[in-house]
């Protein structure tokens, strides 16, 4: 049977430990959804995903200008990922 054959049954709750790229919770059909993984940075983006669709998208839009697209910007955004808690901005960069 073809691993992603096991995706296609019905559970009531799925447990995706290394939850990663999100592959396996994304594609499941379960009433109830745990996800789990080392990076917490990852967790903060599913979070916000899942409680402000919207607002992940509106913030993630404001880093997708013309006028961000070079070198200096991306080592900004950088450090500021890097030294930023788990917020809505993080989860956009």
């Amino acid at each position: 049977m073809p691993v992603i054959g096991i995706l296609t049954f019905k559970t009531k709750r799925l447990v995706d430990v290394f939850c990663g790229g999100g592959n396996v919770f994304l594609n499941a059909d379960a009433e109830e959804i745990w996800i789990n993984d080392i990076n917490s940075r990852l967790i903060n983006f599913y979070r916000n995903l899942k409680s402000s669709p919207d607002g992940l998208i509106q913030e993630s839009k404001t880093l997708f200008l013309k006028k961000f697209n070079n070198r200096k910007t991306f080592d900004l955004l950088k450090e500021e990922f890097n030294l930023a808690e788990n917020t809505i901005r993080n989860a956009a960069i």
